[in-house]
């Protein structure tokens, strides 16, 4: 969409105290899609309230039970509403994606997503996915490792090679 459409819509959009704040704007403020949504932004958006979100942001943690899927939903969430300003979408998603590795709770599939991250937040998230099922395999192969049967017999000898007594 153009400026001139996004202008549109959003000014189609706007309803009870925003629609009303709209009309108290310059000419020149409510004909310009940018300047328009800076204008609500700061009026909407306070700045207290934004260094609130940018802290809730950088100290996001995957919570117990909670699935990577829901993990990054919510990352896009708060990245948007930490900087309501960063109109490139690019960066936005580098800020989410990394926060995702970094929230990542499990310290091995974190180790592992770091490695293979992609480009975007959904990239690395499918990634992610993908690796969790494997951490989760290697997990069951090791706890279903038998020391006697699996890594061959272990010695049980004193320095002159006679079996100990017990």
């Amino acid at each position: 969409w153009d400026e001139t459409m996004k202008l549109r819509i959003l000014r189609a959009k706007l309803r009870g105290g925003a629609a009303t704040f709209v009309m108290t704007l310059t000419e020149a403020v409510k004909t310009n899609y940018l300047l328009l949504e800076y204008a609500l932004k700061k009026r909407y958006i306070p700045k207290e309230k934004v260094d609130l979100y940018q802290m809730e942001f950088s100290e996001r943690r995957q919570k117990k039970n909670e699935t990577l899927n829901e993990l990054a939903e919510s990352l896009k969430r708060l990245v948007r509403r930490a900087y309501p300003t960063m109109h490139d979408q690019t960066c936005l998603d580098h800020l989410a994606r990394n926060r995702f590795v970094e929230a990542i709770f499990d310290n091995d599939l974190r180790n592992d997503v770091r490695m293979w991250r992609k480009e975007t937040l959904d990239g690395t998230l499918m990634e992610a996915i993908r690796l969790e099922s494997v951490v989760s395999i290697r997990r069951t192969e090791r706890r279903n490792i038998n020391p006697w049967t699996d890594r061959g017999p272990v010695r049980l000898t004193n320095s002159r090679n006679v079996p100990p007594v017990h």
